[in-house]
């Protein structure tokens, strides 16, 4: 679950800063039926697609906002759908080793992407899979910090093992633990970078469930886009969930089988200078005399603990979501078309090799 994220320090969303090296900074949808997952996310988002022949196959390339944010691949020989982040690093193959030397595994080797930048497909000791990516000056991703309505606004990993993915990860990008308690579902590891979030941690609560990234995009009314998502044949895992101090979120698996999540923040979590963004509000508390009680001020610490009954249905929802294992990738990744297009047609080869391999 999303946890309180800190005011953006930029006002640029796409490539003409950075590098955000230790961050997500690119998502790429894997995906059996490219045209269905285009027809859902434009109608949900609001998105625009690029679509680049990559010679054989089209590469759907996502416009959110002032630019691209990731892309949609088709590959009929994935198991199932799933969302692909991309993590900054400043030398892709001495992080590829690292990976290794962890205990992790390395499914597409270091590889240039022509006129774009350098990437691996890696998975960490646990199983969870991301990308390593390293783009040109003019190609640095999307800017993780923009507020940007359709953009991913959070990545969680679900882990069959806590510890060792803190270890791992503290290690691998620099990131530290804010460990949070969530009650029953035991604790929400926040993990930083300097002064900015990097994402989330917690153990899977079904044991036996892979370890995967869910991302998060962020609904400035998340009511609305709940509903809308419905009436597009999204099914629902969650809806609605409160997160107390931080906002509320909801998770459905999109209508070709990729698990992703919605989040709005409260309005105190919400950058001034994005007033364009609308906000959920908490609702105030009932007194047993069923007089309405002042709203509750929100925590200043993040990620505060749901309260006992969302953390029961979370349970429940993120074992089924994590039910959905990610796909290797290939070991060739093709060529790229011109700068600013961040990784993209890779992906659909790496896809190809993790369908004949059984983890």
């Amino acid at each position: 679950m999303p946890a309180t994220k800190k005011s953006p320090s930029t006002s640029s969303a796409t490539s003409a800063a950075g590098p955000w090296n230790g961050r997500f900074v690119w998502h790429d949808l894997m995906t059996k039926d490219g045209a269905a997952a285009q027809e859902f996310y434009c109608a949900l988002f609001g998105w625009q697609i690029q679509p680049i022949d990559m010679g054989g196959c089209i590469y759907r390339m996502i416009v959110a906002g002032p630019g691209p944010i990731g892309g949609i691949v088709e590959e009929k020989n994935i198991p199932t759908a799933h969302w692909m982040p991309y993590l900054a690093t400043a030398d892709v193959d001495a992080a590829a080793a690292n990976v290794t030397q962890l205990g992790g595994s390395t499914c597409v080797p270091p590889t240039d992407i022509p006129n774009t930048g350098r990437f691996a497909v890696v998975g960490d000791p646990q199983g969870a899979f991301f990308s390593l990516y390293k783009g040109l000056p003019t190609s640095h991703g999307a800017d993780p910090d923009a507020p940007v309505a359709g953009r991913v606004c959070w990545n969680e990993l679900l882990t069959t093992d806590a510890d060792g993915a803190l270890r791992f990860y503290a290690t691998m990008f620099g990131w530290t633990d804010e460990p949070k308690d969530i009650g029953e579902m035991g604790t929400y590891h926040v993990q930083n970078l300097g002064t900015k979030q990097a994402g989330g941690i917690m153990k899977n609560p079904q044991p036996g469930m892979p370890s995967a990234w869910l991302v998060y995009f962020l609904a400035p009314d998340l009511h609305a886009t709940t509903e809308r998502a419905k009436q597009l044949r999204a099914t629902p895992l969650m809806e609605n969930v409160p997160i107390p101090g931080v906002g509320a979120f909801s998770m459905f698996v999109d209508p070709t089988g990729a698990v992703f999540a919605l989040f709005q923040p409260l309005p105190q979590h919400v950058a001034k200078e994005h007033p364009e963004l609308t906000v959920v509000k908490e609702k105030p508390a009932k007194t047993k005399s069923a007089k309405k009680a002042k709203p509750a001020k929100a925590a200043k610490k993040p990620a505060q603990a749901p309260k006992k009954a969302a953390a029961r249905k979370a349970k429940k929802a993120v074992a089924k979501a994590g039910n959905k294992k990610p796909v290797k990738a290939a070991k060739k990744a093709p060529k790229k078309p011109a700068a600013k297009k961040a990784p993209a047609k890779a992906a659909k080869k790496a896809a190809k090799k993790g369908a004949k391999k059984k983890r």
